[in-house]
């Protein structure tokens, strides 16, 4: 599997960060070998603008990423992550 998956029909804005290198080893001797995980986005999912997506994490399909959200673990299909609702004062 590559690292990075997008599939069909990924709807983005400005700002999308996906990120499939880990962390490097901290040992002077490794420090050459990065550590990768995959990053799988399903189809017709949207990612609002600054969104990061560390190593190994899944976004399912049709799955709505709010602003500025960074996604820490699977996010299923049809879900909504990181988005904030509240009352507006009019």
């Amino acid at each position: 599997m590559p690292n990075i998956l997008i599939n069909r029909r990924l709807f983005k804005t400005q700002n999308i960060s996906l990120l499939a290198t880990e962390y490097h080893p901290g040992e002077p001797t490794r420090r050459h070998k990065l550590l990768t995980k995959p990053v799988v986005i399903g189809e017709n999912a949207w990612l609002i603008a600054g969104v990061t997506v560390p190593a190994g994490v899944t976004i399912g399909a049709n799955a709505i990423v709010a602003a500025d959200s960074v996604v820490t673990k699977r996010r299923a299909g049809r879900q909504r992550s990181g988005w904030h609702t509240g009352t507006c004062n009019s």
